[in-house]
C-alpha cells in the first residue's frame, strides 16, 4: 500500500521542499528533502496530523497545522536549525492556510466564531480577525510588501478572489470568474 505526499511548499531559496506524508488516516507527518529529492528527513516528531508547511522568508522556520483529524487543529512553528517546535494557537478550532509575511505576520483562516474567517496575528502579538461575513474566507497570500491579503470567498455565491487592505481594511472584489478562481499567489520577483 502506498501512502502520498501532500502540501508541497518551497523554501524561499529554492534549495528544499518541505512537505506532509501520510502514514495512515490522520497520520501525517511533516518532512524536509532537497529539491532534487535527497536528503528526505522527518523533522518534526509529533503524533496525528502534521500538515500545511508554510516557510518563513528567510527560510529559518516552517509553519505547519497539527492536530488529530477533529475540528482541533492548531498552528505550530519548527526551527529548521536544531528542530525545536513551538504551538502558536492552543484549542482555537480548526485553523488552516497560514502566510507568513516578510515581517513576521501570519494570516490564516479559521473557524474560531463559528464561520471561516481571515485572521493576522503580527510578530508576538494576538490574532484579530480581518474579515467578517457569512461567506467562507480562505487561503490568504501577502502582497510583497505585506500591506494587502489576497485571499479566496464564497462571497456572492461562487468561490472567487477578494483583496483587503490591511491598514484602511477596504475590500475588492479581484476576480469574477462563473466557475470561481482559487488558491491566490503573489509574483515577488523583479518584473522584466
Amino acid at each position: 500500500e502506498q501512502f502520498p505526499v501532500v502540501d508541497a511548499a518551497l523554501s524561499p531559496d529554492g534549495k528544499y521542499i518541505a512537505y506532509s506524508f501520510s502514514t495512515a488516516i490522520d497520520g501525517n507527518d511533516l518532512w524536509v528533502a532537497r529539491s532534487d529529492g535527497s536528503a528526505a528527513e522527518k523533522i518534526v516528531r509529533m503524533t496525528k496530523l502534521q500538515h500545511e508547511p508554510a516557510w518563513t522568508p528567510d527560510g529559518s522556520q516552517i509553519y505547519f497545522l497539527s492536530g488529530d483529524g477533529g475540528q482541533g487543529h492548531d498552528i505550530w512553528k519548527v526551527a529548521m536549525t536544531g528542530r525545536q517546535t513551538e504551538q502558536i494557537t492552543v484549542g482555537e478550532l480548526y485553523h488552516f492556510d497560514v502566510a507568513v509575511s516578510e515581517k513576521g505576520a501570519l494570516a490564516f483562516s479559521s473557524n474560531r466564531s463559528g464561520n471561516y474567517e481571515i485572521y493576522l496575528q503580527p510578530p508576538g502579538g494576538k490574532p484579530e480577525a480581518v474579515t467578517d461575513d457569512p461567506a467562507l474566507d480562505g487561503r490568504p497570500a501577502f502582497s510583497p510588501d505585506g500591506s494587502q491579503l489576497v485571499f479566496e470567498s464564497t462571497r456572492g455565491g461562487q468561490l472567487n478572489l477578494w483583496r483587503i487592505d490591511l491598514k484602511s481594511r477596504e475590500l475588492k472584489q479581484i476576480t469574477k470568474l462563473a466557475d470561481g478562481a482559487r488558491a491566490p499567489a503573489w509574483y515577488h520577483g523583479a518584473v522584466r
